[in-house]
């Protein structure tokens, strides 16, 4: 895992994916729903890095599930505005403004400030960008 991480901060995601992938099963084999989350989250950043949206994306979701078993919103929301932003970078305008709705939603009950302005903004954005 240090090791995906340090090539992370180096902005290396080729190289940190075969890290983190090792990282993954023995996770998922033990059980251990919040490190596969934080691992698959890990995962879909690299991917997105490298333009890998539909693999970024699949990630992200998995990622998803875990934190919604987990009942982590913060996690959820933000995993919820990953999706979001590359949906938009794909021009999937609709389904950028479902995912950005979530977000805020979640935002909004854990009561973050600046995520729910930032995120209003966004779907102000969207919503523009929809309309024509």
């Amino acid at each position: 895992l240090l090791l995906g991480d340090t090539h992370w901060a180096r902005r290396e995601p080729e190289a940190a994916i075969p890290y983190y992938e090792e990282c993954l099963s023995p996770c998922r084999e033990h059980g251990d729903v919040a490190g596969t989350a934080s691992l698959l989250d890990r995962l879909a950043k690299m991917h997105r890095l490298l333009n890998r949206e539909e693999q970024a994306l699949s990630y992200f979701q998995a990622a998803l599930d875990c934190w919604q078993k987990l009942s982590i919103p913060d996690r959820e929301a933000m995993t919820w505005a990953n999706m979001g932003d590359i949906c938009k970078r794909r021009g999937d305008v609709s389904r950028a403004i479902r995912c950005h709705e979530q977000a805020l939603a979640l935002y909004r009950n854990i009561k973050s400030p600046k995520a729910i302005e930032a995120l209003e903004k966004e779907l102000e954005a969207l919503q523009g960008i929809q309309r024509g």
